[in-house]
């Protein structure tokens, strides 16, 4: 369950208040800089690699795709950037499983 920032203030000692209170009136630096963490935190959280360039994606600005596969039992997951990127994953898994179902000459 998340907190308003109500009930937050309302948690907070009364030394913890004062301390708030003077980093508003000296800017909020303090203030400032723990938000700007906790934002990064989170978005360190939730980004993603593109499987296939590398590229590191935020989800909060990149538009990204998700491909699930794999057996039942031990399902894997995917990111992707673009449509190009995935098309070329699929095309190398394509081979892979071709080579995987060729059986040998004997």
């Amino acid at each position: 369950m998340q907190k308003s920032m109500k009930e937050i203030i309302n948690e907070l000692s009364y030394e913890d208040l004062l301390k708030f209170k003077k980093d508003i009136e000296e800017n909020s630096v303090h203030i400032k800089k723990l938000v700007e963490q906790r934002i990064r935190q989170e978005i360190e959280k939730n980004s993603h690699i593109c499987a296939n360039c590398g590229r590191k994606m935020n989800p909060y600005e990149d538009e990204e795709l998700c491909l699930i596969f794999g057996p039942n039992d031990f399902k894997r997951r995917a990111y992707f950037c673009g449509i190009d990127c995935l098309e070329y994953f699929l095309t190398e898994l394509k081979k892979i499983e071709v080579k995987r179902l060729k059986i040998p000459k004997i």
